[in-house]
């Protein structure tokens, strides 16, 4: 049998990868050659923005809902089964090696059956009680211990190996690039390109990224440390498929969930699809709660918190630039004779009427995702909010930069 093995990257944006953006070549150079010898998935969505939360999700094919987690830390995990236990089941030995700096997020996470943990580096307790860099192998580090300690290993290895933890980049790669992120990328690149060339003769080899990163699109930054981050770059997702056999893309909209399936059995790679997907943001009793619900090209992101949502159409706007949810701009089609009429700012479309009938329908699949419970527990909290006039203040003041429609 063939190892399995995952090497995943914390909050990579697909727009930094060669395989996504092939002006991106000089910056992840690795990824430029490996990708066409392997599945590359175009369309897949993160199941949560919040590290722990998506791996869960990831690891046990369930959507985080169904967990039962209330707040940020719970770690119940009511599913017996998972990717881990169904390699085990077939004779392989499991594994998750990540850097001890992140044991807590481990602990959240909770899915790992009898995997064996190969810790690298240190809690920062255990180092100098200061900085993650000191605590945290690099990735090249990282990598090279997982080879060194699978050599010695003689049934087949189903693994997790999670690149993460250290915090500057190394100066080597400051010198291609002086942006801290894009540099970051360029090293966890490196990473990458030791650990496929060295394990592509004897496995599978699964690479992707947990949620991307916003860098201010719509006014959002990072990904789980703001609830409604639910921007595309967050949400768009890398994934490539080693298996030997297979090339080419998968176009289709796939969930991030779906991985332990593709894990299973890679012979899916290219026709796996899923009709509707979600990506949550927190547990059902944060105070951000918000939800995002793809169906085919189209795309709503509800806010518990304020009863807001957006709502665009993927296929002519990546970028999100025109939320159909919004009151902006006048929404017109064309007169029999080809004229319309003389109002600005305007989108001409031929379907508003579908577009409306499918915002309609996510809206109302979003509102009732968690059930009455949630929604009446922010309702009650917007009740309370709205009394504070400086809460009102700055509502007034976000709408005005960012004008959407009320649910």
């Amino acid at each position: 049998m063939k190892n399995k093995l995952i090497i995943s990257i914390d909050g990579v944006r697909k727009d930094r990868l060669a395989c996504y953006n092939s002006k991106m070549a000089w910056l992840t150079p690795n990824i430029a050659r490996i990708y066409p010898e392997c599945v590359l998935f175009d369309d897949v969505m993160s199941a949560s923005t919040s590290t722990a939360q998506c791996f869960s999700t990831i690891f046990t094919g369930k959507n985080s809902v169904e967990f039962g987690r209330k707040l940020y830390g719970d770690s119940q995990m009511p599913f017996s089964h998972n990717v881990f236990s169904d390699h085990e089941e077939i004779g392989y030995k499991t594994v998750v090696c990540v850097n001890k700096r992140i044991e807590s997020w481990i602990k959240m996470i909770n899915t790992f059956s009898n995997a064996e943990f190969w810790w690298t580096g240190k809690s920062i307790a255990e180092s100098d009680g200061k900085t993650k860099d000191s605590a945290s192998f690099r990735p090249k580090e990282q990598v090279e211990y997982f080879i060194d300690r699978a050599s010695k290993e003689e049934k087949p290895l189903m693994s997790w190996l999670h690149l993460v933890g250290f915090s500057s980049p190394d100066p080597r790669f400051n010198k291609l690039t002086p942006f801290e992120y894009d540099a970051r990328v360029a090293e966890m690149d490196e990473a990458i390109g030791i650990f496929f060339d060295h394990f592509k003769g004897t496995s599978e080899i699964y690479i992707f990224a947990d949620h991307g990163y916003a860098l201010f699109e719509q006014g959002r930054w990072s990904y789980g440390k703001n609830g409604h981050s639910l921007v595309q770059p967050v949400l768009d997702v890398p994934l490539l498929v080693y298996n030997g056999e297979q090339t080419g893309v998968n176009q289709n909209l796939v969930s991030q969930i779906r991985i332990r399936d593709i894990i299973r059995d890679s012979g899916i790679s290219l026709e796996i699809k899923d009709e509707m997907v979600f990506c949550e943001t927190r547990y059902v009793e944060q105070h951000d709660l918000a939800l995002a619900v793809r169906k085919g090209k189209y795309k709503l992101s509800y806010y518990f918190s304020d009863d807001r949502h957006q709502f665009y159409d993927l296929s002519s706007d990546p970028l999100e630039n025109i939320d159909y949810a919004s009151d902006s701009f006048h929404k017109l089609k064309r007169n029999d004779d080809g004229t319309h009429p003389s109002l600005k700012p305007f989108i001409l479309r031929t379907d508003w009427d579908e577009l409306r009938e499918i915002e309609d329908e996510l809206l109302k699949i979003a509102k009732n995702y968690y059930g009455p419970e949630t929604i009446a527990r922010h309702e009650k909290s917007r009740r309370a909010m709205n009394k504070n006039p400086i809460v009102r203040s700055l509502k007034s003041a976000v709408k005005k930069c960012f004008p959407t429609k009320a649910g």
